[in-house]
């Protein structure tokens, strides 16, 4: 705490003992008013022997410790509401995603029926105009199911309900089948779609291989959607006893730089026309970042616009021996 001093001594020699009283006074409500900075954590020190100087005194130091009591009193109350206000927020937070959780689960059923029923409608003798029409039933209906997937998903991790499991999984297979599983957008789109699987990596490893495939498929579905023209690389590399990567590569059309630091963030797209042409509810790179997070990894983004993007996946290598 700061002491001001006030010299004031030298007003006491007048024979007229009110005058150097109120010289006090104003000595006092200058030097106060010189020194404040607005936070009143400060005494008052004098050097009279005066009675009624010291009282003066007194009575400043009281009426500064009641301003700083009140501030104190205003900044707890602050506080405290402050502190209720989040915890109603973390609650409100928590509520919607389970309510999120539980609708997204109920709009599911009836998707999942029209999907099967059009399915049926494509195998039958229609004519081709009828065919269209169940073929685009379905893939509406599988857009809705993706977008519904993915709020259901952002919304269980949000809500720590997301479980993590672990399994024999057989990798080397695994990786091979999320190539294979891109080829026909490859070759629809005219694109070089390159495997580069590491060899050292272990045949079997224990892993959620459903997570695995949500993460890759939800890298190599961006890779897709914004490359129109050279190639797109996944691959794999086995950094050391406990650690693995696997890379998704494209020469699309690439990340500015300021929007790189967010684009892991929930509902984030890199401009409306991105959102408008290719659809989606900006919600694909946040739950793999979570994923990744929740499985003991990382995912880090290395992005030049024009030249393409790069996302480095980095796993925990869980092996049989291990457990």
């Amino acid at each position: 705490m700061v002491e001001i001093s006030l010299d004031i001594t030298k007003q006491l020699d007048n024979s007229d003992l009110e005058q150097p009283l109120s010289q006090a006074v104003d000595d006092v409500a200058d030097q106060l008013a010189a020194s404040i900075t607005g936070d009143f954590d400060f005494v008052v020190k004098h050097g009279s022997s005066d009675k009624a100087v010291q009282k003066l005194i007194i009575m400043v130091n009281f009426m500064l410790e009641t301003i700083r009591q009140a501030i104190n009193d205003k900044d707890a109350q602050k506080r405290r509401e402050l502190e209720n206000l989040v915890a109603d927020l973390q609650s409100a937070m928590l509520f919607k995603d389970q309510f999120l959780a539980t609708m997204s689960h109920e709009l599911r059923t009836p998707l999942n029926a029209i999907i099967g029923f059009s399915g049926m409608g494509l195998a039958e003798d229609y004519p081709e105009e009828i065919e269209h029409l169940f073929e685009r039933i379905r893939v509406n209906a599988l857009r809705q199911l993706s977008l519904i997937n993915d709020i259901l998903d952002i919304s269980r991790i949000n809500a720590k309900r997301l479980e993590i499991l672990s399994v024999r999984v057989a990798l080397h297979e695994l990786i091979k089948g999320w190539h294979t599983d891109f080829q026909k957008q490859a070759r629809d789109k005219n694109l070089d779609f390159k495997l580069e699987l590491d060899s050292s990596l272990p045949l079997e490893i224990t892993h959620d291989p459903d997570r695995l495939t949500q993460i890759a498929n939800n890298l190599l579905t961006n890779a897709f959607k914004f490359t129109e023209k050279g190639s797109i690389k996944l691959s794999t590399k086995r950094v050391d006893d406990k650690t693995w990567t696997f890379t998704v590569s494209d020469t699309g059309s690439g990340i500015p730089e300021t929007w790189q630091h967010v684009i892991f963030d929930e509902f984030r797209q890199v401009d409306g026309t991105s959102a408008r042409k290719h659809g989606g509810a900006g919600l694909g790179l946040s739950i793999v970042q979570k994923l990744c997070l929740l499985m003991g990894g990382s995912i880090r983004l290395e992005s030049k616009v024009g030249e393409g993007s790069t996302f480095i996946v980095t796993l925990p290598l869980y092996t049989q021996s291990a457990h």
